[in-house]
């Protein structure tokens, strides 16, 4: 199977009661069963992006999901008075305009504004029918649009990915667990004094120049006594060979 793209759409319409402290209001919306003045119904756009990496191999199948969070909400509004939408080419448009900014493709924003003008026809008989509650209605429709973009991943790669994921988490895991105190402080000083092999800290990578005080960790590697002492209180494995000093019990 080759890498494609497709957008999953998912469309929906929400009424919500609230409550008109001011009841002069019900009465002149209501003289005629019809609302006199206009309401309006606001749809947001959201847009995702979704990852679904497919892996093949003897023992099946396998399918990752990487989710982003939406990066581009907008909203846009559709007025209405009674069962007349006002000027809902205005409110297609400006929803067009919004998909365009997403890159979406042409025939993907006409579908997805065709369906939205069914739901806002939707919600304006529903707004009709409720005309006469004491309190008020308010509506809204809420547009998801994600990108699904599906890869393949050769097997090999697939293990080699989660491997070097299981690693990271048990450098990171193990970072987060300081060396014990009195193994920090036990460990050797020294003051550096070989002229002709002059060694680098890999924690600061500056060198550790001669007459300089050094510690020397029980792996023998050398490092300034600042530098590893802050790395030990953070993790307990030596920078370059991961020797593990013990840690609090």
């Amino acid at each position: 199977m080759e890498d494609f793209l497709v957008y999953d759409v998912r469309i929906q319409s929400l009424t919500e009661m609230t409550v008109d402290l001011d009841p002069r209001r019900n009465q002149q919306q209501n003289l005629d069963g019809r609302f006199l003045t206009p309401r309006t119904i606001q749809v947001t756009f959201g847009f995702f992006d979704i990852l679904r990496r497919y892996v093949q191999s003897v023992e099946g199948t396998y399918t990752q999901e990487t989710v982003t969070p939406p990066d581009i909400v907008s909203d846009v509004e559709f007025s209405f008075i009674g069962s007349l939408l006002i000027d809902e080419e205005f409110g297609k448009r400006g929803a067009m305009e919004v998909l365009s900014r997403m890159g979406l493709p042409q025939d993907t924003r006409e579908r997805i504004v065709r369906e939205v003008g069914v739901e806002v026809r939707k919600l304006v008989t529903t707004a009709i029918n409720s005309s006469d509650c004491g309190g008020g209605v308010s509506f809204s429709i809420l547009v998801g649009i994600a990108a699904v973009k599906w890869e393949e991943v050769e097997y090999e790669r697939y293990l080699e990915e989660v491997g070097n994921s299981e690693m990271e988490s048990m450098e990171i895991e193990a970072r987060l667990i300081p060396a014990a105190v009195s193994s920090i402080r036990a460990l050797k000083r020294m003051v550096f004094d070989d002229l002709e092999n002059l060694r680098e800290c890999t924690i600061c990578m500056e060198q550790i120049e001669a007459g300089m005080e050094a510690i020397q960790m029980p792996c023998s590697h050398f490092y300034h006594p600042d530098c590893i002492v802050s790395w030990l209180r953070n993790g307990h494995f030596c920078p370059l060979c991961r020797y593990e000093m013990p840690v609090e019990q």
